[in-house]
């Protein structure tokens, strides 16, 4: 199928028409304007799970990328209510500042830790309910939320810490990047506050830390003084396709993107494909599998960079193998979400999580294709 840099619109009525209806009509709670955190296997949605922050944020990018695409009537009012009830169940509510991981459905703390993730996310829900206009309410808590991440969570060597009040080990690279989308997504809403600075500082951390193997390989996993927990350089093919996404979004923004990193990270990318298109978890530098099952999302961040940069395989060829593999044997608007190297289901439930990844790429995809016409 060639390495096209669009995948079939055929493909979008599989969002328009199935998932986001379907998910709107039973994960979406409009009692209390929030989302729960995931299905049975078969479709039923399972209510009394802890509903992380995490989700709420991410639930709020998918319906405001639908809203801004015209792909949900409605989408605009459901994203209104659910940040509002997001602000007022999880951002400060035990008291103290900054967000708490979880509540339950009738809103009530269920964990009250603060995850740098989650917040990491919930400045991605702040960008955008400020996307949708009259916005400077959400800015403002982005803000706050930033202030509360530099007081309390950042680590004398650089990034944050993974939680508060207790810290954890391993330290990840994986918030840093998602905290690198949030700022960006900030800095496209709103160029003047900051964010494109803070910008910077992560992708400096990318280079000075999480580079290895002279930029082929990035380090999932560390020491407090970002000191690597894999020698053996193994690493996620999906987080180098994010990281690829996320440095172009960084130099169309104006930034300066460190020579040659990007490229580096494609090419070992690219090694995790096999040769019927499944995308493995984990590889070592020289392509043989580490985790040799997959998951959903990474082909959705392989999407997005192939697109990008006109390499094989294509996106149109990735949709195909997610839709074959991940969406076609589950209940319509759904999808399996981890299998086995033979197609085994390795997760018995449908995590809701998991729409934000293939919204996005289709929100990037989109507008990619108008920005080439």
């Amino acid at each position: 199928m060639g390495n096209s840099s669009t995948i079939p619109l055929a493909a979008y009525g599989w969002l328009t028409d199935q998932a986001l209806p379907t998910w709107a009509a039973v994960w979406y709670d409009p009692a209390s304007a929030s989302f729960i955190e995931r299905l049975s296997i078969t479709g039923e949605p399972l209510t009394d799970h802890p509903r992380r922050l995490m989700t709420q944020a991410r639930q709020i990018f998918v319906y405001t990328c639908a809203h801004a695409n015209g792909w949900f009537a409605g989408a605009d009012e459901m994203v209104v209510r659910a940040f509002d009830s997001m602000t007022q169940r999880y951002f400060e509510r035990d008291g103290r500042p900054g967000w708490v991981f979880s509540c339950n459905a009738a809103g009530e703390v269920v964990d009250a830790k603060r995850d740098f993730y989650g917040l990491a996310f919930s400045l991605l829900a702040c960008a955008s309910r400020a996307r949708l206009g009259d916005g400077t309410a959400a800015l403002d808590l982005a803000d706050r939320t930033l202030s509360f991440l530099d007081s309390t969570m950042a680590s004398p060597h650089g990034g944050y810490v993974e939680c508060w009040p207790e810290t954890v080990l391993p330290r990840r690279q994986n918030p840093h990047m998602h905290l690198l989308e949030a700022l960006l997504s900030l800095h496209e809403v709103c160029p003047d506050r900051g964010y494109l600075a803070r910008a910077t500082q992560l992708v400096g951390l990318l280079q000075q830390c999480f580079l290895q193997a002279n930029g082929a390989c990035l380090g999932e996993f560390f020491e407090d003084d970002w000191q690597p927990r894999n020698p053996a350089l193994s690493f996620e093919p999906g987080h180098h396709f994010e990281w690829v996404w996320l440095l172009y979004r960084y130099e169309q923004a104006g930034g300066q993107v460190p020579g040659g990193a990007a490229a580096k990270l494609l090419d070992s990318a690219v090694k995790g494909f096999t040769t019927d298109g499944r995308l493995i978890d984990e590889i070592d530098t020289s392509g043989n599998p580490v985790a040799p099952a997959t998951r959903l999302w990474p082909l959705t961040e392989a999407m997005k960079a192939l697109a990008l940069t006109g390499s094989a395989p294509g996106p149109s060829q990735c949709w195909d193998v997610l839709f074959e593999r991940f969406l076609s044997a589950a209940p319509a608007g759904c999808w399996h979400d981890h299998l086995s190297p033979e197609g085994d289901l390795l997760v018995e439930f449908i995590p809701a999580s998991s729409l934000y990844h293939i919204c996005c790429v289709f929100d990037f995809l989109a507008n990619l294709r108008q920005q080439r016409q």
